[in-house]
């Protein structure tokens, strides 16, 4: 399970309440979710400042199979 999904799970958000935080559609969060999609650097510095004492990180957007 993607790192976002448990730390969004934890704080007791919806995809779509993360979604309007962060300026992106419900359709972003689900697909970086799903390692559909990687983040803009935007977005991970966004996701990273709303979560930052729940320990998310950049490297925790890192896909290992998009990167090779």
């Amino acid at each position: 399970m993607h790192r976002l999904r448990v730390v969004r799970q934890e704080r007791g958000l919806t995809v779509k309440n993360l979604a309007k935080e962060v300026g992106v559609s419900s359709a972003t969060i689900s697909r970086i979710e799903h390692n559909k999609q990687d983040p803009s650097l935007d977005l991970v510095r966004k996701l990273c400042t709303l979560f930052k004492h729940d320990g998310l990180a950049a490297h925790d957007f890192v896909n290992i199979e998009h990167a090779v």
